[in-house]
């Protein structure tokens, strides 16, 4: 006899929010019910090839079990499902998503005869309605490509985590992407590190059509070249440098096989250039490569190896017009930069035939000056003058990393924080009448949109802008030829929600995140962005100087993506042949910049360039390089810690193909071959994995630890006078004595002894000790070398000195002890050297003097627990302690007397709000009147809307 059913349908999701919102779209048929995410993991339990929860004997394959927690998530699923006519799966439209569906069949046991997979873009009435009237079944193409990427990050990771323990320290892993990540700022760091800073000057005139002295009539010149010399900052080589590069390359294979050569170039060919020589590659693609490794070991080498010597200038032909600023360089004492210089000068004289003209560089103040000197009485005279009109187009609607990489830079916003924000938008708000999702899905890849979505944006445009902002013909875009091009782009799923009609009902966060999505997806049907660039060159004795304009013309896209070019200065009307005043000439210092370190959206950009990662991933992968202890955002910028670099370095040496950014990038395209059905998920593993574990065999054995190492210079323990070896933690590198654990003496490793403006050492104020700098999750700090036994720390002002703390001498009232000054995060207060025993605290004045708090306290009517007195800005007020799980807070009574106890929790709602004092009480009630008035009008409009909307769909 069959089972009685509910005569309801099941749907199944793996997000509480997103059920809520279908389940209102759905009405009383169906049981809307969610997974909470993933059902089943990977198996991760016991020894060997067990742990890894795959059977290698039987085509890897997975090994699955009940994630922890998800047992009674499961019971009330199968419940549900056993009552329900048809059961719909419909997590994320993605490969995880499909996944998750394919679990919950798997764990449920679900018949395959009421089984139906849905999916939809965006949750909005009508697109469910459309993904409800067509299911599918679920695509086990999609399955096995998330599969194979679970068992392919598995096998890395579990194989060489254990390796990294072994060689490193304990608690460390390593990934197929989050190492290859790792290994992107480790480069960086390191070519910053190499990076040798170049001094030079700027010649700038300040001119005038003549007859005007005002200053707005004045704009600004930069000499450009003189004596038919272009300027450059930097002497270093470019590639286009490098003249007739086939016969250069062969004219260094003769080189090497002389015996007698040059000396001067001898020595400018490194070890690593002999190798590269011999193993340059066939084909033009590889030969372009190979030239720009070829031109960056020569750098190093220019950097590197100081050339100029007496002898080394014998013979060599200088240009006649770089040999006053040769001479000049030779009489000083060489730099750094001038090192580069001068060995440029050597390389270009000792080829002339391949290696161009250097570009002018005035590394010396008094080349500047000379020239000022020699432009003096000089007429300057516009010889050319061009203009040209910039068109911009806007830019398509977000993707994953564009959006990850806009809400980092205008909004402030870290990828995962973004992402998070962006499925609570794309799962439902409710905006008046009921959750509503505000946006398309946003994991993807693809630049496409909807032709409705089109008309729609348009349609907006044409009724709220002017008609020469909406674009002649409807914009469409192209998706890169990588791109999965699954779903369309991020974008709202109704452009008739404003932001500023919704602002009431989304948090802080959620609005700037939409408005710019919106105002993003809304400017790309609008007209584009026109500008005027003015480029004036003007001639002064045997020197070019030009003078850049730029002027908005029509601002187009901009109007409401609002982040536009601004205005520029904007030359006057000035004509070819006239004759301008000068009214000053100087010269300005100028250092090269080393590489712009990784923040979070350029990291993405990176990753995703390379082909690294899918969208689905970035976040993640930025999240966990951080909380693994191999990178640190500071200012919003990524510094490659010492473990970082210790364990890039051993993996490269030891699995190079691994952490090859191509190797990576292909076996993404690989997993997407596999999505597409084209590729057999067991063969690429197979043909993953086999030398794989060949290598880590080999690895293990060959590897040398980076842990344990004798330290520097010989360092003895200050404790018991042991050999100290070199340790790691997530902290990074530091110093141990060898007789651990019967002696725990450490110390810094590298770390630097502060200076003060003198250059002299800074002291402990309490035992005489040298201070170092350190550096936490706050910044920089000085703490004393003679940790533990004096625990003394200083912390820095923004200007990187000794914050200076007042002397104060006080004794605790509540346990007698004295009471010292500490830093915190608001600045300077007063606590008692008994903590933690007593926590007795005060806080400063602008003077310095302490302030004596009320001693008043509180029941919290929310927790139960003691409200204190506590400062802010604003003054004392009373808080939970047990802040931040609670953060309840009140006013301290205007009657309020000293000792008192008041016990919130036994209080009314209006005895609460008698407790406020008068004058703000009125104001808090009018302000709040005010708002609860607008809130209301802004629900009535949105109510209205939406009502109109439910009818036209």
């Amino acid at each position: 006899m069959a089972k009685k059913t509910s005569g309801k349908s099941l749907v199944i999701l793996e997000s509480p929010a997103k059920a809520k919102t279908i389940g209102k779209f759905l009405g009383s048929g169906f049981v809307v019910k969610s997974s909470i995410g993933h059902v089943r993991d990977l198996v991760s339990k016991g020894r060997g090839q067990e742990r890894f929860g795959i059977d290698f004997e039987n085509g890897y394959k997975p090994r699955y079990e009940i994630i922890k927690g998800k047992e009674k998530v499961l019971a009330d699923l199968a419940t549900a499902a056993k009552k329900a006519d048809t059961i719909y799966l419909a997590p994320d439209p993605d490969r995880e998503g499909e996944a998750i569906a394919w679990h919950l069949a798997e764990a449920l046991s679900l018949p395959a005869a009421k089984t139906r997979r849905i999916s939809f873009n965006a949750i909005t009435k009508s697109e469910v309605s459309k993904a409800m009237a067509a299911p599918g079944k679920i695509d086990m193409n999609l399955v096995n490509a998330q599969q194979a990427r679970r068992v392919l990050d598995r096998l890395v990771g579990f194989s060489l985590s254990p390796l990294l323990w072994k060689k490193v320290c304990m608690g460390l892993s390593a990934g197929r992407v989050q190492s290859v990540a790792v290994r992107m700022v480790v480069e960086l760091e390191k070519e910053i590190a190499a990076f040798v800073p170049e001094d030079f000057w700027r010649i700038t005139a300040t001119l005038s059509q003549q007859g005007k002295t005002a200053a707005a009539d004045c704009f600004l010149a930069l000499m450009v070249s003189w004596q038919d010399r272009k300027f450059a900052e930097s002497s270093l080589l470019k590639p286009k440098d490098i003249l007739k590069w086939p016969e250069f390359i062969q004219k260094l294979n003769q080189v090497m096989k002389q015996d007698t050569f040059v000396a001067r170039l001898q020595s400018l060919l490194p070890d690593k250039i002999r190798k590269l020589l011999g193993e340059i590659p066939a084909g033009d693609k590889a030969n372009n490569e190979f030239q720009l490794i070829l031109i960056k070991e020569l750098n190093e080498a220019l950097k590197n190896r100081a050339l100029f010597t007496p002898a080394a200038c014998q013979g060599l032909e200088i240009d006649s017009k770089l040999q006053p600023f040769f001479e000049e360089l030779a009489s000083e004492e060489v730099t750094g930069s001038q090192v580069i210089e001068l060995n440029r000068f050597l390389l270009e004289a000792a080829l002339p035939e391949f290696i161009a003209p250097a570009e002018l560089r005035l590394s010396l103040e008094g080349q500047s000056q000379d020239i000022i000197a020699q432009l003096a009485g000089k007429d300057f005279t516009v010889t050319d003058l061009v203009e040209r009109k910039i068109s911009t187009k806007p830019n398509p609607a977000f993707i994953t990393s564009t959006l990850q990489r806009a809400a980092s830079t205008f909004l402030g916003m870290r990828p995962s924080s973004a992402m998070r924000i962006a499925q609570q938008l794309y799962e439902g708000v409710d905006i008046g009448g009921g959750p509503v999702g505000l946006i398309t899905y946003m994991r993807t890849d693809s630049v496409r949109t909807a032709p409705e979505a089109v008309e729609e944006a348009r349609a907006y445009i044409g009724k709220h802008y002017a008609k020469q902002y909406l674009c002649a013909k409807p914009n469409y875009y192209s998706s890169k030829n990588s791109a999965q091009d699954a779903h369309e782009a991020i974008r709202p799923t109704h452009v008739e929600y404003s932001p500023a009609e919704i602002k009431s009902h989304l948090t802080r966060d959620q609005f700037r995140l939409y408005d710019l999505i919106w105002r993003r997806f809304v400017a790309t049907q609008m007209a584009n962005a026109e500008y005027l660039n003015t480029t004036a060159t003007i001639s002064a004795g045997e020197g070019i100087f030009q003078a850049k304009g730029h002027k908005i013309v029509f601002d187009g896209y901009t109007k409401v993506w609002g982040f536009s070019k601004t205005e520029d200065q904007i030359l006057p009307s000035i004509q070819k042949g006239e004759v301008l005043s000068l009214h000053d000439l100087s010269a300005s210092h100028h250092t090269t910049k080393p590489p712009a370190r990784y923040s979070e959206a350029s990291l993405v950009k990176a990753l995703e360039s390379e082909g690294i990662g899918r969208p689905s991933t970035y976040a993640a992968i930025v999240k966990t390089i951080q909380d693994r202890g191999y990178v640190r955002l500071e200012k919003r910028a990524f510094y490659a810690t010492e473990l970082g670099i210790g364990v890039t370095d051993l993996l490269l040496l030891g699995f190079p193909e691994i952490m090859d950014y191509k190797f990576t990038a292909g076996m993404e395209d690989d997993l997407d071959h596999v999505a597409e059905g084209r590729v057999d998920w067991v063969k690429m593993i197979d043909t993953f994995y086999k030398p794989f574990e060949a290598k880590l065999e080999v690895a293990a054995d060959s590897l040398e630890p980076l842990k344990n190492k004798p330290a520097p210079d010989g360092q003895r323990c200050p404790k018991c006078e042991g050999a100290m070896l070199v340790k790691f933690s997530k902290s990074g590198a530091f110093l141990s004595c060898e007789n651990y654990p019967e002696c725990k003496g450490t110390r810094p490793l590298d770390v630097q002894e502060a200076q003060n403006e003198e250059g002299e050492t800074i002291a402990c104020p309490e035992c005489g000790g040298a201070m170092l700098e350190k550096r936490s999750r706050f910044g920089v700090y000085l703490a004393c070398s003679n940790y533990p036994d004096c625990k003394k720390t200083m912390s820095l002002g923004k200007d990187g000195k000794v914050v200076k703390l007042p002397e104060i001498q006080l004794d605790c009232e509540e346990c007698g002890k004295p009471m010292a000054v500490k830093m915190g995060r608001r600045g300077p207060f007063v606590a008692c050297t008994g903590y933690p025993e007593c926590k007795n605290t005060k806080p400063l004045d602008k003077d310095g003097n302490p302030v004596n708090l009320p001693k008043i306290t509180g029941t919290c009517e929310k927790c139960g627990g003691e409200m204190i007195v506590r400062s802010s800005r604003r003054g004392p007020f009373l808080g939970c302690t047990g802040y931040p799980k609670c953060r309840n807070a009140k006013p301290i009574p205007a009657d309020a007397q000293e000792g008192d106890h008041i016990d919130f929790s036994t209080l009314t709602s209006e005895e609460l709000e008698a407790l406020q004092p008068k004058k703000k009480a009125k104001k808090a009630v009018k302000k709040k009147a005010k708002a609860k008035s607008k809130k209301k009008i802004a629900k009535k409009t949105v109510k209205k809307k939406v009502a109109k909307k439910r009818t036209k769909e």
